[in-house]
């Protein structure tokens, strides 16, 4: 019996430690990482429970770029399961679809393709002509899908989002923060899980072309399954992005990179911090906040804009460096959005994140077929808009010549 004890205790002792060296193992790691060369907010939560695992700068309102086309896609499956409008439903490009700077598509005047095709070129090639033609072809006009953006903004409690166009390209009205961005990937994964897939493309292939997904994260990083990047030059480069290990999905926010290398960086990083201090556990035992029960700042004032910084090169000051990722990690039981400002201002009961172990995406893969298979058929003109003799398909311009009256918009990535 002695002996059986003395076995027992050994064995509880092991596993103790075990358990304590894995906790401080993610306390490091949450503990470190790099604070040079970065600006913006950041978030980490649990899209099942909202658990949040890491914030800073939770309402700092920010530009959301192409993050945008998250809420076109959600206004779209909204759509779908109201009934006016199906996948096969036709989005036709119009004279302002074309009229979009890039990225773009490019396809001709009077242009058809199914919904279902349009949200995949959306997610993957993040082109602004196929935006404002699905918003068009959904909402009837731009405008009015605009106003069911916003309309559903409001609904999901995004009470810092504020929509003035479908795709994210800079206007200084169009705002979000890293609290709505998380309510939105909480939404398009509680509502409509059936169209999951649209967010985890690897590619896609158009014609001869394969189009690749700007999220580098998916097929390089482990459980990595969605979901958006976004970029302009008042914004930085901006990614949502979703990963699932032994059926925990985990959701990263992370605004206002110096480079999309860097984002995709402090993602990743962010994301193994997360998966490695486990569901629910707490150094100090007191339960993490829920990104419902984050406390607004009763001022947030106006959107940063880090051109200056990103396309221009110049040094970033101390006040908006300290929107990087210095000290943003959660401790259980404190108040994550009280920690907006509080690098600067010296404040905050936050773990510090100051370097982190460095985890490698490694290279991109270049295999002579689409990474997924998902076909986006080349898309027929409209009969009337194009002559075509019996039994021969249709072509599509390339590079289509503006029609008669419409002239580009200016490209106000720069």
């Amino acid at each position: 019996m002695l002996s059986r004890a003395r076995t027992y205790s050994l064995e509880a002792r092991r596993g103790l430690v075990a358990t304590l060296s894995s906790a401080l193992v993610a306390l490091v790691i949450l503990a470190i990482l790099p604070s040079h060369g970065r600006a913006g907010p950041a978030l980490v939560f649990d899209t099942r429970t909202g658990e949040v695992l890491h914030s800073y700068g939770a309402f700092t309102p920010w530009h959301p770029a192409s993050l945008t086309k998250l809420m076109t896609a959600y206004v779209s499956f909204q759509a779908i399961r109201q009934g006016s409008v199906s996948l096969q439903t036709p989005v036709r490009i119009s004279a302002n679809a074309l009229a979009q700077p890039p990225s773009k598509m490019g396809f001709a005047v009077g242009t058809e393709i199914s919904l279902e095709y349009a949200l995949r070129i959306l997610m993957v090639k993040s082109a602004n002509d196929i935006a404002v033609a699905v918003a068009e072809t959904v909402g009837g006009s731009e405008p009015a899908f605009i106003s069911m953006m916003n309309n559903t903004a409001r609904r999901l409690g995004m009470t810092d989002t504020y929509y003035v166009n479908p795709h994210g390209l800079h206007d200084p009205q169009q705002r979000t923060t890293a609290r709505d961005l998380a309510f939105l990937t909480r939404a398009l994964i509680r509502d409509f899980p059936q169209y999951q897939g649209f967010f985890e493309l690897a590619s896609i292939q158009v014609g001869q072309s394969v189009l690749r997904n700007h999220n580098k994260l998916i097929g390089r990083f482990r459980g990595a399954d969605g979901m958006k990047t976004g970029y302009v030059c008042a914004s930085g480069f901006n990614i949502v992005a979703t990963a699932t290990r032994g059926g925990r999905r985990l959701a990263a926010v992370v605004m206002g990179g110096m480079s999309g290398a860097k984002r995709d960086e402090v993602t990743e990083q962010l994301l193994e911090a997360a998966f490695q201090t486990g569901g629910g556990f707490s150094l100090f035992g007191s339960g993490r906040p829920n990104i419902d029960s984050l406390r607004r700042p009763a001022t947030v004032g106006p959107p940063v804009d880090v051109r200056d910084y990103v396309c221009l090169k110049k040094t970033p000051p101390a006040e908006i460096a300290s929107f990087g990722m210095e000290a943003t990690a959660v401790a259980a039981g404190g108040d994550p959005s009280a920690i907006v400002g509080a690098s600067a201002a010296g404040t905050g009961s936050a773990l510090a994140l100051t370097s982190a172990q460095v985890i490698n995406l490694g290279a991109v893969a270049s295999p002579a077929e689409p990474a997924v298979a998902f076909d986006v058929p080349l898309p027929r003109p409209r009969p009337s808009s194009t002559a075509v003799a019996p039994g021969v398909a249709p072509l599509v311009q390339s590079a289509p010549s503006q029609p008669a009256g419409i002239r580009p918009l200016p490209n106000p990535l720069r």
